[in-house]
């Protein structure tokens, strides 16, 4: 059963950011949870990719979505404001310990 070990919220800009790995870094993460409040976001969780809104690189999320990242991608997941609106994003991160 995975247990949930850390959290964050973040305002998503529009500059690209990635996930505080000082929050899961070290602690065996097996999963992290997405969820989008208020305004659209887009992501990547390839390496070496930055969404981009102008091109639609990413997958577009909007407000209520859920969105699902395992470990060894964690690391990879890159978001950014889709539209003139910074988004909300809350990030739960979980493990087997």
């Amino acid at each position: 059963m995975l247990k949930c070990f850390g959290h964050q919220s973040i305002t998503a800009g529009p500059e690209a950011g990635a996930l505080d790995s000082g929050i899961y870094g070290g602690k065996n993460i097996q999963e992290a949870l997405i969820t989008v409040e208020d305004a659209p976001v887009r992501i990547t969780v390839h390496a070496g990719s930055a969404p981009d809104d102008a091109t639609k690189l990413g997958h577009l999320l909007g407000p209520g979505a859920v969105f699902r990242v395992e470990g060894p991608s964690v690391d990879n997941l890159r978001y950014i404001q889709s539209g003139a609106t910074a988004g909300h994003i809350n990030v739960s991160y979980f493990n087997n310990a």
